[in-house]
């Protein structure tokens, strides 16, 4: 039944049964006696432009085309550019800021991580888990932002003020009210998350759950905002500080918040006052907020860095960069029905939230946004 590989099978049979073989031949494209070459075809016209060169009027634009290559080019190039990215760190002195003596010899690293792209599904994860959550803080988060973002009208009959330079008016409208405005509330955020050892397990994956929500709903909301983690190194004089999304941040650097980790032990004191430089530094908004999440007091095993010690200094830190205009709230993580660490933030903080419950976080940390701007 199966014809030697050798032998040619012989398709004559089968080839006077079918109708159409002269057409569909491999020998031949014509179903008379002679094959046909076909004929040459003339272009009859343009896809972008007329017989003359010009872009036509109503239809394709060539501009367009050109237009969508460039923005094709400047994706790959950005793609391209976050693939070769290596990360960067900067080594920064305790000396450089006007902080107590105890930390001048400290040694910061500034670090911005590389962009790690297979974060993507894990992080796609997290916002259909918190979808409807972050659907709904973002609408009352907008409701928020307009009933409190306001702006002065002037030339009426009544309202809460006199305008000094309109008493001249002869129709008395000396008046000015606030009224609610349109345009964003003028605030910049940053979020400075402890990464010490303690705040391993269920901390820190709601510190991550936090940050996520917090930034998609503060990016829909075109407010200027950044997420940072702190730690100090044991044995050595020094504290790290990782960005994982900058002021200024590229859209593929909120993979960065699922990297926050647990490890050695803090020195806040002073990554208070490096947040202070860097929020200055990288914005020129109207109010400033620092929201310091933590679970315990600071203590650096360095010097000797703890408490009563490092409460007290770190409450200095708090109150002289609130009084330079920089709003600080800090988060205090307890147990369940456990408010230990409650008790020793607030010797430090004097606008400090306790968080008992990890289910409540992002919503209580968007919650001191809104607090900030109710004031």
């Amino acid at each position: 039944l199966i014809p030697d590989d050798l032998k040619e099978t012989d398709l004559s049979p089968l080839i006077n049964k079918l109708t159409g073989s002269k057409t569909h031949n491999y020998s031949g494209g014509s179903s008379g006696n002679e094959g046909s070459k076909g004929k040459s075809q003339a272009v009859s016209g343009h896809l972008f432009t007329d017989k003359n060169g010009k872009a036509k009027s109503n239809g394709p634009n060539i501009s367009e085309l050109m237009s969508a290559l460039s923005q094709f080019a400047k994706e790959k190039d950005a793609a391209d550019s976050i693939l070769a990215y290596e990360g960067a760190c900067t080594a920064i002195s305790g000396s450089e800021y006007d902080c107590s003596v105890l930390h001048k010899k400290i040694k910061i690293n500034e670090t911005r991580p590389k962009i790690n792209l297979n974060l993507r599904k894990a992080y796609q994860n997290t916002l259909s888990l918190y979808f409807m959550k972050i659907r709904s803080h973002n609408s009352r988060f907008a409701r928020l932002l307009r009933g409190y973002s306001l702006q002065k009208e002037e030339k009426r009959l009544f309202g809460t003020g006199i305008t000094s330079s309109r008493l001249g008016d002869p129709k008395k409208r000396w008046w000015h009210r606030m009224v609610p405005s349109d345009e964003p509330i003028d605030l910049a955020v940053l979020f400075l998350i402890d990464g010490s050892g303690s705040m391993q397990g269920e901390r820190q994956k709601a510190a991550v759950h936090s940050a996520i929500i917090l930034h998609e709903v503060l990016k829909r909301q075109h407010i200027p905002h950044a997420v940072a983690e702190h730690r100090a190194r044991p044995c050595d004089p020094e504290i790290d500080i990782n960005i994982l999304l900058d002021f200024s941040c590229r859209d593929a650097e909120k993979f960065n918040l699922l990297e926050v980790k647990a490890d050695g032990n803090s020195r806040d004191g002073l990554a208070l006052f490096w947040a202070e430089r860097y929020i200055n530094l990288n914005t020129t908004n109207e109010y400033k907020l620092i929201i310091v999440l933590s679970d315990g007091s600071p203590e650096h095993y360095v010097d000797d860095y703890c408490p009563p010690v490092s409460s007290k200094d770190t409450a200095n830190s708090v109150k002289k960069i609130t009084q330079r205009g920089t709003h600080i709230i800090g988060i205090s993580i307890d147990p369940p029905n456990e408010f230990a660490c409650y008790d020793k933030l607030s010797e430090i903080y004097p606008n400090l939230v306790g968080c008992n419950d990890l289910s409540r976080l992002p919503s209580q940390v968007l919650g001191i946004v809104g607090k900030l701007i109710s004031h």
